[in-house]
């Protein structure tokens, strides 16, 4: 299975919204992409603000893409919006990113989304950011991409933090715990 964040092949993977629908774009050479594939959209989805999909077949013009989760979905977007990066498919299949809106603070979320026996994809918020040093110590808004560096820890980054510049964290899920290790 593919787990989306880690060092794997550089693979360009466009989407267009075109009249609310996303068609997805990829190389001629991502035929061979193992599936099912997670992704992101940063906007689009059913309130606009991003979504979390689903390849499960990647063929020209013939794509099977299914949206997981719609951001924004809850009162003054507490759940997230406008996720960026990836995300990471964590051991047991669940699925781990960030959203550069929304959430508590709206500076943006670390989210776990995990599948329901119904076959229903949950979203819940891990982790605010923030943007005051005093408030919290993960603060700053969350860039790039997760990479999974154990069973239930992701690595990430943020720009901001005490010096500015950046911010270098872990979250491990099964203790619900962050750790802040460098800043630039």
């Amino acid at each position: 299975m593919l787990r989306v964040g880690k060092n794997f092949p550089v693979f360009a993977f466009v989407l267009l919204l075109v009249a609310g629908l996303a068609l997805p774009f990829a190389p001629s050479y991502a035929k061979d992409l193992p599936t099912p594939y997670f992704g992101v959209s940063y906007s689009g989805g059913a309130n606009g603000s991003g979504f979390i999909f689903e390849v499960t077949k990647l063929q020209y013009q013939s794509s099977d893409m299914q949206i997981l989760y719609s951001f924004c979905s809850l009162a003054y977007c507490a759940d997230g919006g406008n996720p960026l990066g990836s995300v990471v498919q964590m051991p047991d299949g669940s699925l781990v990113g960030t959203t550069t809106t929304g959430g508590n603070n709206q500076i943006g979320t670390l989210f776990h989304l995990t599948l329901s026996a119904s076959g229903a994809w949950n979203e819940t918020v891990l982790m605010d950011f923030c943007m005051s040093w005093g408030d919290c110590a993960h603060y700053g808004y969350p860039m790039g991409t997760l990479s999974l560096i154990g069973p239930t820890t992701v690595l990430g980054t943020v720009s901001g933090g005490p010096h500015g510049h950046g911010l270098l964290y872990t979250f491990d899920l099964s203790a619900n715990a962050m750790v802040t290790y460098g800043t630039w």
